[in-house]
């Protein structure tokens, strides 16, 4: 048997001590290297010694809402900066989420848009990514004019909703684009019910006075149906007691009707009638505009009915789809906007 001596072993446990482990298994045989190493199958495709920095997340808010210290999610930013260049053109925000407390267009929202007046461009469209369910019919109004006169004209971008004074914000839109699952909604005009502390359509008070004179014309066509074969009177004597009795049968009902709140609801439903036609009317003719106005204001059983393109085709009122690419960044967007509100251009934040 061949003997080993005290310098052949110290030569072996040198080397055995500087070698690399032999791999327990073929998985690791075939390599998993070390980001920037030189062997195996499986090494970093990144050249040795060069390393990817990704970009720093962008700093950016809304200009007017939530201002300039303010940071806004940087997801959220670079999506909204990826529409703006589908878009290609200016991209201003008027999204109303839970975050500031309030959920409406009101005058307030028109003044702030006024005194920024000055960073709209001027005489060049611009596109309004609107996410609103409503609030009120003037503001809307005066805000889509203001934007028409100072830059010419707007195009409506709507992601996911623009209901009630946001659709009628969206009617003064040189163009309306809609996503897949984007909804516009009934002007029916909304009133406070002072009993009930809750807000109800204003068609309740005037529908109600239509139903209550349907009501009382069938009960009296039904009455003489029924009398004149049986009685075998003339009509001119039937007619006067069947009358007499239709109106006796309806009274009750309308002696509960106030005579001032149907006013101020047949007053609030014109109003927004008489808004919708006049942004309207610059792109369809006049007696168009008033049709699909009280389309609008009129023939919806409920204030948050859902109005999507095919719907809004069908009476009248033109809009656009997005295109892939938009609507793909669409879909990012969508998760930042049931809570984010967002007034303004975008612009670099500088937190305090």
């Amino acid at each position: 048997m061949p003997t080993t001596t005290g310098a052949e072993i110290a030569e072996v446990s040198s080397q055995e001590a500087t070698s690399p482990p032999k791999p327990t298994s073929e998985i690791e045989a075939k390599g998993s290297a070390v980001p920037g190493s030189s062997g195996g199958a499986a090494s970093d495709p990144t050249p040795e010694g060069v390393h990817t920095v990704p970009p720093p997340p962008l700093e950016l808010t809304a200009s007017i809402v939530p201002g300039i210290g303010r940071q806004i999610d940087s997801e959220f930013a670079t999506a909204l900066k990826d529409m703006e260049a589908a878009l290609g053109m200016p991209l201003w925000l008027f999204v109303h989420g839970t975050e500031k407390g309030t959920r409406e267009i009101h005058n307030g929202l028109h003044d702030l848009l006024l005194m920024s007046k000055h960073e709209l461009p001027k005489g060049q469209q611009v596109a309004l990514l609107i996410d609103s369910p409503g609030g009120s019919a003037k503001a809307a109004y005066q805000i889509a004019t203001l934007l028409r006169r100072h830059c010419g004209g707007f195009v409506a971008v709507i992601p996911r909703y623009a209901k009630s004074a946001g659709t009628l914000l969206a009617l003064g839109a040189s163009s309306i684009k809609m996503g897949v699952q984007a909804e516009l909604g009934p002007l029916d005009a909304q009133l406070r019910d002072d009993e009930s502390e809750e807000w109800r359509s204003a068609l309740d008070e005037f529908q109600a006075l239509e139903r209550l004179n349907a009501f009382a014309l069938e009960v009296a066509d039904r009455s003489m149906l029924h009398l004149l074969p049986r009685t075998r009177k003339k009509l001119d004597t039937l007619l006067p007691k069947v009358l007499h009795f239709a109106a006796d049968l309806t009274k009750p009902l309308l002696d509960k009707t106030d005579p001032v709140r149907y006013t101020a609801a047949s007053r609030a439903l014109k109003i927004a009638e008489e808004y919708a036609t006049r942004l309207l009317q610059p792109k369809y003719p006049p007696s168009k505009a008033q049709q699909i106005a009280r389309h609008l204001v009129e023939k919806y059983p409920d204030h948050g009915f859902v109005i999507d393109r095919q719907e809004a085709e069908s009476f009248g009122l033109k809009t656009e789809a997005f295109t892939t690419e938009q609507e793909e960044v669409a879909d990012r967007l969508l998760p930042f906007l049931e809570d984010a509100t967002l007034i303004g251009k975008l612009i670099k934040a500088e937190p305090s």
